[in-house]
């Protein structure tokens, strides 16, 4: 194979490379996630990296497919332990106990009213991730506003 075609050793040990790859390619970038089957009930989920992004694809109560950051909104804990499982009937932050709904919603904050007075729980639900499904093929964009059909 001809040395043209070959990757500069940077290319492999480099942050500065790594970063450009991590906003560059993946930041924008449609990532295959799995099969629908991969969360059959409410409450499974996976999580999966893109790029520098923790992101994790759940099954909500009424059975559609979300995918959220994996970070909790008070202090960027990961929500949820290892690739896949089940939250139960919602998602709690092992770090200060926030709670969120299947859907992402903030649900509720333990002694809200002495430690967050006027919190409004509408403004810190967990971030969207993009989500799309072609057939049974599941995709996830680290960005939420990105246009799944405009892609497939």
């Amino acid at each position: 194979m001809s040395e043209n075609f070959r990757l500069p050793r940077s290319a492999y040990v480099e942050p500065d490379w790594l970063n450009r790859e991590n906003g560059d390619l993946f930041a924008g970038a449609w990532c295959y996630a799995g099969t629908s089957k991969m969360c059959p009930g409410p409450g499974d989920y996976v999580t999966l990296q893109i790029g520098a992004y923790d992101v994790a694809v759940l099954r909500t109560k009424d059975g559609t497919l979300h995918a959220v950051h994996n970070h909790c909104r008070h202090r960027g804990a990961a929500l949820f332990d290892g690739p896949s499982g089940n939250a139960g009937g919602s998602i709690v932050c092992p770090y200060h106990r926030w709670t969120y709904g299947l859907d992402g919603a903030l649900r509720g904050v333990p002694d809200r009213q002495t430690c967050f007075p006027g919190l409004d729980r509408s403004e810190f639900g967990l971030k969207p991730a993009g989500l799309g499904v072609f057939r049974d093929l599941v995709f996830v964009n680290a960005n939420p506003a990105a246009d799944f059909e405009a892609w497939i």
